[in-house]
């Protein structure tokens, strides 16, 4: 029988591994659909699962939770979701795309940080800190291939600034998220579920209204080829609602600081995925680095 924190980190590394496809079809949507209006797609698509389950469940009763909680949400949606995923984009169109994925890979930093102040999640703390290090460093150069003249480079340092914004910004989402699953764990049955759906749809509309001040987004606003529309619903099925679902599952057997750690396998996954779907061949560093990776997340997890 598979223990509570088993189950936990199975599901967040279930979710780890859909969020890897999401510079896959990133890249697969660039010429065909404007940064925010993906952003939008993404959500709206997103809860479509997730309510489709709550009607099989037949609990859709979301006003009392919603009354509850409606501060922590408009944080953690429109704050978290919407605002970090406009901040992200702004910041990618202004730097490279490793740089861009090395950057907001700070973003377990940031929940481990933010968790320790609201969540009390204080464990492991020495090793947690060297983990940390040891694993955005060996991401790093992944990512870089031990080129780092560019973090600095005058061309690319708003973009980067920006990024790391995005990656501060959205960490609030996933702790108050936390917070809210496990205050209402005794009060509102599939709370995850609710949480997940309420916070995506409030970010789509965030998304949204962002698009009707942006005349570039609606020029092309629905128009787009059958292709990108299966590009569109795969990532907003799979990779965002159901894998930040699989997500906030597993972490309520887990302390958040320690399940996103395996966040850190995303770049790996990501770069391994380019290789079978784009034909984008990973460098030896990636062999090398691995171990560091893995090094790192057993010193975050370590009892």
């Amino acid at each position: 029988m598979v223990s509570k924190t088993s189950r936990g980190y199975i599901l967040v590394s279930l979710a780890v591994f859909s969020w890897s496809f999401s510079e896959i079809f990133q890249k697969l949507l660039q010429e065909t659909v404007p940064p925010m209006s993906k952003s939008f797609f993404r959500f709206f698509i997103g809860i479509l699962p997730l309510g489709l389950i709550l009607l099989k469940k037949k609990d859709f009763k979301l006003k009392g939770f919603i009354s509850r909680n409606w501060k922590h949400l408009l944080l953690s949606s429109i704050l978290g979701m919407g605002l970090g995923n406009f901040v992200y984009f702004l910041g990618v169109e202004r730097t490279k795309a490793n740089l861009g994925s090395v950057i907001y890979g700070t973003y377990p930093l940031f929940i481990s940080i933010y968790s320790y102040f609201l969540l009390k999640e204080r464990s492991n703390l020495k090793l947690k800190i060297m983990g940390y290090f040891i694993g955005f460093l060996a991401t790093l150069i992944i990512l870089t291939d031990f080129n780092f003249t560019n973090l600095l480079n005058s061309e690319y340092i708003t973009g980067n600034l920006l990024v790391l914004l995005a990656a501060a910004i959205w960490s609030i989402f996933s702790v108050f998220g936390k917070k809210i699953t496990k205050n209402e764990r005794n009060l509102t049955a599939n709370v995850d579920l609710k949480f997940n759906f309420v916070a995506m749809a409030l970010a789509g509309l965030t998304n949204l209204i962002f698009i009707l001040f942006m005349p570039a987004e609606q020029q092309d606003f629905f128009n787009y080829p059958l292709e990108s529309w299966l590009y569109l619903f795969l990532l907003g099925i799979f990779v965002t609602g159901l894998g930040t679902w699989f997500f906030f599952l597993g972490i309520q057997d887990l302390e958040i600081s320690k399940g996103i750690s395996l966040a850190m396998f995303k770049p790996i996954f990501s770069l391994i995925l380019a290789f079978f779907i784009l034909g984008e061949t990973p460098s030896l560093i990636l062999l090398i680095c691995l171990p560091f990776v893995i090094s790192a997340v057993y010193l975050i997890n370590k009892k």
